[in-house]
């Protein structure tokens, strides 16, 4: 099981989705992930939980912490 990490730093774009989900194609099945994205971004949140979804994870949590990101643990299944 291989652990894989994603920061947002900024802004998420229309080629930035096409990235996230290539990244996702790269992750194996059981393998984890978490995601990091700015308070501010909190739509864009959504969208990527989305695509988590739609890309056969499951989300473990979405926490935000005293910073102000989100922290979204997923884990993809067979």
């Amino acid at each position: 099981m291989s652990n894989y990490r994603l920061d947002v730093k900024g802004a998420i774009t229309l080629g930035d989705y096409s990235s996230i989900y290539d990244y996702m194609e790269m992750i194996n099945n059981n393998d984890s992930l978490i995601i990091t994205i700015k308070e501010e971004n909190k739509k864009e949140l959504e969208i990527v939980k989305s695509m988590l979804k739609n890309k056969n994870f499951f989300i473990d949590g979405n926490i935000e912490d005293i910073h102000r990101k989100y922290f979204i643990k997923a884990r993809k299944n067979n």
